[in-house]
């Protein structure tokens, strides 16, 4: 824990003053466990704010164009001009001691305004001292005093980033974070109920992520699915879809980074990408039964029931044993495009290595080399034909 003698709190670019005050009370949260988590979300917060900028110079770049089309058809027209892109809007929905939103200020480039809420105004108190004393300007990073989904309902679909990191479970701050968030902007979820989704209440776990878990090899992945699952479905409800960037399981909490789109058509496709796992009892093998087909048609995509018999409800297809029955999870891939093409990467530089090790083990079995009086090498199967000879 990065705590200096006077009970100040360093953490990447950011100080926090003591969260002991002079009555030995504790004026905000902050926990050390999660310093991974705050430097992964810098880290894609980084690449998402040079993605957005990308996009939207390519939409600057359209519709430039169409004013000049415009003009050049009608000179006296007076199109209807959009303003600039002025950079990220960030709202840290449970902030505790600001520190996160701090970094974020002095850490990620392109941050146009930053608001800081908390639900405890002692916390959102010593929030403002922390902003003071790390020289924040407070016109870019604002605080607020107010509870999370009620600032979330007021917003208008303002924010571009919505992080939600609370002490506990994420189901009570989905359904207004994934409504409030704008098209194609990101939200950032993480659940620190590990227990809960690992499988040890499954009672608590189905009424808050509409799942159960299973205990298996695959325990930490069907925890990140069925978070997954439960912003797929609350997003399917208000005609959006989520595109899952990248995901991890770390120690008590899991954590996910969405992409929320507009999309009714999309969101129809829930079914198919929502499955039931049946887990065999006395081996390793399962199966993942959809819970819809997609079909297409000429008159466009359907999702239809699920036709397949369910044959594994008493014996599974491979091992014959007595299956149980899991939870309702996503089936789809949980990481997109950037994701893969990090995997890649990795599998590029393993052949490079591979192949590092091939030519290591042919100079290794190559024929010994042995030295003429002339410096010249000359192999052994040189040497004995020319004795011969």
């Amino acid at each position: 824990m990065p705590v200096n003698e006077d009970g100040s709190i360093e953490e990447g670019s950011a100080k926090i003053l003591p969260l002991i005050n002079e009555t030995g009370k504790q004026d905000a949260f902050y926990n050390p466990a999660q310093v991974f988590n705050r430097d992964f979300s810098i880290l894609v917060l980084n690449v998402f704010s040079e993605l957005k900028k990308h996009e939207e110079d390519e939409r600057k770049a359209n519709r430039d164009a169409k004013i000049k089309a415009i003009k050049e058809k009608d000179p006296d027209a007076t199109p209807f001009e959009i303003p600039e892109y002025p950079g990220l809007t960030i709202l840290e929905a449970l902030a505790a001691s600001g520190l996160r939103s701090v970094r974020y200020s002095k850490e990620i480039p392109g941050v146009n305004k930053i608001t800081v809420n908390d639900i405890d105004e002692t916390a959102v108190e010593h929030m403002k001292k922390n902003l003071q004393h790390n020289k924040v300007d407070t016109n870019k990073v604002t605080p607020n005093h107010g509870d999370a989904n009620l600032v979330l309902y007021n917003s208008n679909n303002v924010f571009d980033v919505v992080d939600l990191d609370p002490y506990g479970t994420v189901s009570p701050f989905l359904d207004s974070a994934i409504k409030n968030v704008i098209n194609g902007g990101l939200l950032c979820v993480t659940s620190t109920d590990m227990q809960i989704l690992g499988g040890n209440t499954p009672e608590t776990c189905f009424y808050r992520y509409g799942g159960t878990a299973l205990k298996a090899r695959y325990l930490h992945e069907m925890s990140l699915r069925l978070l997954y699952n439960a912003v797929a479905s609350c997003a399917a409800r208000h005609q959006r879809y989520v595109e899952p960037l990248i995901s991890c399981s770390v120690d008590f909490y899991v954590r996910i980074f969405f992409r929320v789109h507009e999309g009714a058509t999309q969101a129809k496709m829930l079914g198919s990408r929502t499955g039931l796992v049946f887990q065999c009892m006395q081996c390793e093998c399962f199966h993942i039964q959809p819970m819809g087909d997609v079909e297409f048609k000429l008159s466009g995509r359907q999702v239809e029931t699920g036709k397949k018999s369910i044959f594994l409800v008493k014996k599974l297809k491979k091992c014959q044993k007595t299956a149980i029955l899991g939870q309702k999870t996503t089936k789809n891939d949980i990481s997109d495009l950037a994701t893969r093409k990090f995997e890649l990467s990795r599998l590029s530089l393993r052949k490079r290595n591979r192949k590092k090790a091939q030519i290591h083990r042919r100079k290794a079995t190559h024929p010994k080399i042995v030295q003429k009086t002339d410096q010249q090498p000359q192999t052994e199967q040189q040497i004995q034909k020319n004795s011969t000879n």
